[in-house]
């Protein structure tokens, strides 16, 4: 039996045969590997409190490897991807030449996030700009930045459900790769929706069960969607001596290494923001509009100037709280009445001004979370 799921196929299609491939076609006896598809989809992009997480790029550490372009990941992982490497070297007469998997050798690794949010986010920008806003003259509507950000949330209305917005939802998406995590290491360059080649180039090659057993030796799971991809178990007692040389606790891992998204994410949302409109200003400069005048008995064409945001006429922190717990409801699919929303706002402004930004921001990231547990009326109106 070969697993036939591809990207081509109906979804009920698609659903019988990525369940043939999970429960009937991954052999079980080989060392246990991890789902990132459905049981462990969010491994390296959520700590143990659920917040959503991304590495810093201090402790990224370079991978030997013969492609032009550098490759990194976390420096404990690429200690062990190393020393898997040289245990590989030293196995050599108890491997099949003929296999692909004869030799590990790094061909993807760590991708930044913050680089594939920006090129998502530029997409966005494009699809707003040339198919929502010429829909029925909709740019007329924007006069400054605050109706920009109306019509903007109007658009939001329609795409959260599918789309991210902020970066913290981004970093949960299909859209962001697990690459982010620097947990993993991908030994060849796969198309991940063609099952018949997991089946055919991998599972059924010689090599597959001493590949998969030496990973686990030296502290990785085998991805079960993706057999080229090498994950680090950071639970794992082969993995925690790497973790040891640079950090003492390895429940740490994600404390240390990784930067919470929720604290930065309405400073982002502030950049994009404010770069949309002032890129939408600079190629739509005027406001054309037709005004019929009494006194003359004729319609008048006027020219309205649309003016670019710049630190001077910034919104403060009340109108950015407001925006960001909107948007994150909406991406979260979150239920949550009018009066909830209004004091949970309330009280993130008085935590502000009597704490600090920080303060303010732990308990919108709390309310967020406990949001998707409520049994109140999704919001569906946005005011300022």
């Amino acid at each position: 039996m070969k697993p036939l799921a591809t990207n081509i196929l109906n979804s009920l299609g698609t659903f019988i045969q990525r369940e043939t491939y999970s429960e009937k076609i991954y052999p079980k006896s080989s060392a246990d590997p991890i789902d990132l598809w459905y049981s462990k989809s969010l491994y390296g992009k959520i700590n143990k409190r659920e917040d959503i997480i991304y590495l810093s790029e201090a402790f990224l550490k370079q991978i030997k490897t013969d492609e032009k372009e550098p490759k990194f990941a976390l420096n404990f992982v690429v200690d062990a991807f190393d020393d898997l490497r040289k245990f590989y070297d030293r196995s050599a007469s108890k491997i099949n030449s003929e296999s692909i998997l004869d030799k590990v050798e790094c061909k993807n690794a760590w991708q930044s996030s913050t680089s594939n949010y920006h090129k998502y986010m530029n997409i966005l920008y494009k699809v707003f700009v040339s198919s929502y806003l010429n829909d029925n003259n909709r740019e007329n509507k924007i006069k400054d930045f605050k109706s920009f950000v109306i019509v903007f949330l109007e658009f939001i209305d329609i795409i959260s459900e599918a789309y991210p917005i902020t970066r913290s939802q981004f970093i949960k998406s299909k859209f962001c790769s697990p690459l982010i995590s620097g947990l993993m290491i991908e030994v060849f360059d796969e198309n991940h929706a063609i099952d018949e080649n997991k089946y055919e180039k991998f599972i059924q090659d010689p090599n597959f069960d001493f590949y998969s057993k030496a990973a686990r030796q030296y502290g990785f799971y085998i991805d079960k969607n993706a057999p080229w991809r090498l994950v680090a178990d950071i639970s794992s007692p082969a993995m925690k001596p790497y973790i040891k040389k640079y950090l003492s606790d390895h429940n740490k891992i994600f404390k240390d290494f990784y930067y919470e998204a929720y604290k930065s994410d309405i400073e982002t949302l502030k950049i994009y923001l404010t770069q949309f409109y002032n890129s939408f200003v600079k190629t739509n400069p005027f406001i054309y509009e037709a005004k019929h005048s009494v006194i003359k008995n004729k319609t008048l064409n006027t020219i309205l100037e649309r003016k670019p945001l710049n630190t001077n006429n910034f919104f403060d922190f009340k109108f950015w709280f407001r925006l960001y717990l909107y948007i994150r409801l909406k991406e979260e699919k979150a239920f949550i009445s009018q009066i909830h929303f209004e004091n949970i706002l309330s009280n993130t402004n008085i935590l502000h001004m009597s704490l600090d930004n920080k303060k303010a921001l732990e308990y919108i990231n709390i309310k967020i979370k406990q949001s998707n547990t409520s049994k109140d009326i999704l919001i569906k109106n946005f005011s300022f």
